[in-house]
C-alpha cells in the first residue's frame, strides 16, 4: 500500500512484433506498466555504457589483453547511441525527485548525443588504451548459419527420441545476439 509509482527500465526498440524475443518481452512488460493503477515510469535506452556497465567495459578489456587479434562479430555496423550510466541514473532519479507536474508519467526515451557504429566505438577504445589489433571478423552469414545449426539440434533431439525438444537457452541466446546484430541501437527521439 505503501508504493506509489513503478519504473521500469526498457530498450530502444521494445516492440510487441519485433522478430527479438527480448524487444517483444521489453513490449509485454511496458504494458503491464501501462495497466498498474499506480504511476509509471518506462525508460527506454540503448546500450550503456560506463563503470560496471559489461559492454563497453569488456571491449576496453579486449582492447587492453596482449593478444594482437581481436575478434569482431559481423562487420560492426551495428547503429548504437550509446548512454552513459551516470546519466540513466540521474534520469531515473528524476522521477523520484520531480513534482508529478513536472515529470508526467508514461514513456522516456533515453540515448547519448552521438550515433556510431559497433566499429567505430571499438576503434575509439584501442584509441584509448593505445593499442593496435587486427580486427578479426566473423561474417554474418557464418552467424546465421551457426544460428540455423544450433536451432536444428532440437529437430535432432526430437528425431532421436530424447525427451528434450527444445533448443538449450545458450544456443536460443546465441541466436538472439546474432539477430540483434541487425538492429538498430539509435533514436531520433531523446528525452
Amino acid at each position: 500500500s505503501e508504493v506509489r509509482q513503478v519504473v521500469y527500465l526498457s530498450t530502444l526498440g521494445a516492440e510487441s512484433s519485433s522478430p527479438r524475443r527480448c524487444f517483444r518481452e521489453a513490449a509485454e512488460a511496458e504494458e503491464l506498466i501501462a495497466r498498474t493503477p499506480l504511476r509509471g515510469y518506462v525508460f527506454r535506452a540503448g546500450p550503456l555504457m560506463g563503470a560496471g556497465d559489461g559492454w563497453v567495459t569488456k571491449f576496453a578489456e579486449e582492447a587492453g589483453s596482449s593478444t594482437p587479434v581481436l575478434l569482431v562479430w559481423g562487420y560492426g555496423d551495428t547503429v548504437v547511441q550509446p548512454l552513459h550510466v551516470d546519466d540513466l541514473g540521474l534520469c531515473i532519479a528524476q522521477s523520484f525527485i520531480k513534482r508529478a507536474e513536472d515529470l508526467r508519467a508514461g514513456i522516456y526515451t533515453l540515448s547519448g548525443k552521438e550515433i556510431c557504429t559497433l566499429l567505430e566505438l571499438l576503434d575509439r577504445t584501442l584509441e584509448k588504451k593505445r593499442r593496435f589489433k587486427l580486427k578479426l571478423h566473423i561474417p554474418l552469414f557464418v552467424l546465421r548459419l551457426l544460428a540455423l545449426a544450433s536451432g536444428n539440434n532440437g529437430e535432432a533431439h526430437r528425431k532421436s527420441g530424447a525427451l528434450s525438444t527444445s533448443p538449450s537457452k545458450r544456443e536460443s541466446n546465441f541466436r538472439e545476439r546474432v539477430g540483434l546484430l541487425n538492429e538498430a541501437f539509435a533514436t531520433e527521439r531523446n528525452d
